[in-house]
């Protein structure tokens, strides 16, 4: 996740230093409702996570950051979608990996520009349901 960050830092700094950058240098891509299925995660579901991404200078790519539990230390990411500087208005669609029954999965959208802008949504989280109860150990008096 910290190496995420200073990229997306380094990239806002490396436009800020040309004082003479355009409104596409500015505008960030905007990211609609996000919605993702199943919403009643079990232990074996794929997460298929969908939101409307516009940008009206175009896109560039579109990827999910998810961790574990408050571990955003070892966040992952998927694979970014790269999109073509012409798309100005698409559905982005990206899965998260079948997690352990009982994980808490929290996670964000991040939309890019060709300009190097970023976007990204607030914090999504789901607990992932299903497994079984652990048998009660023996009592052994």
């Amino acid at each position: 996740m910290k190496k995420l960050l200073l990229l997306i830092a380094a990239a806002c700094c490396m436009a800020a230093c040309n004082k003479e950058l355009g409104p596409e240098y500015k505008t960030p891509p905007q990211l609609g409702e996000v919605t993702y299925t199943p919403t009643d995660v079990q232990a074996d579901n794929v997460v298929t996570v969908r939101v409307p991404i516009t940008s009206t200078y175009g896109l560039y790519s579109g990827w999910i950051v998810y961790w574990l539990g408050e571990d955003q230390e070892n966040a992952k990411s998927t694979t970014p979608y790269f999109y073509t500087k012409s798309d100005t208005s698409v559905i982005f669609e990206g899965k998260i990996p079948a997690q352990e029954a009982g994980s808490k999965v929290s996670f964000v959208v991040a939309a890019m520009n060709p300009y190097s802008v970023l976007a990204s949504t607030q914090v999504y989280n789901y607990t992932v349901a299903g497994g079984s109860e652990p048998e009660p150990a023996p009592d052994e008096n």
